[in-house]
């Protein structure tokens, strides 16, 4: 009864130590640190472009949201997000349209763009911005 029972328990431990790379694997992408806003100046109202790269680092399938938020001068906030799934190892070259609202005030801004997975932050970059 007792090599039956260490029998067991050894394929059960067996059988978790391959499974959990991919039960228990952490999510990871990598953020391209040239994010590029196409054009750097715009007005309120006009679309610019938000450029970058993410790459899934994880050893299994990825969700991720891709956050992308203008702070201007004045405190002002503008954020949009989409989501984005990915293979393990995949790339993509992100192009992200975003209108700037009409009321945006004029000034220099910051644009971030954050991911996420699930809650958890993986991967961030940030690029200037002006608002005439």
């Amino acid at each position: 009864m007792k090599v039956k029972n260490l029998q067991a328990g050894c394929m059960i431990f067996a059988l978790y130590l391959m499974l959990a790379p991919t039960i228990y694997a952490q999510p990871c992408a990598n953020v391209s640190s040239n994010l590029t806003i196409t054009p750097a100046t715009a007005s309120p109202g006009t679309t610019v472009v938000v450029s970058s790269t993410l790459d899934n680092c994880s050893t299994r399938p990825e969700t991720f949201t891709v956050a992308i938020s203008v702070s201007g001068a004045t405190g002002a906030v503008y954020s949009r997000s989409i989501k984005i799934q990915l293979r393990p190892g995949e790339m993509l070259s992100l192009n992200v349209p975003l209108s700037m609202p009409e009321t945006m005030p004029a000034g220099d801004c910051i644009v971030t763009e954050t991911v996420l997975s699930g809650s958890k932050k993986v991967g961030a970059a940030t690029a200037s911005l002006t608002v005439t």
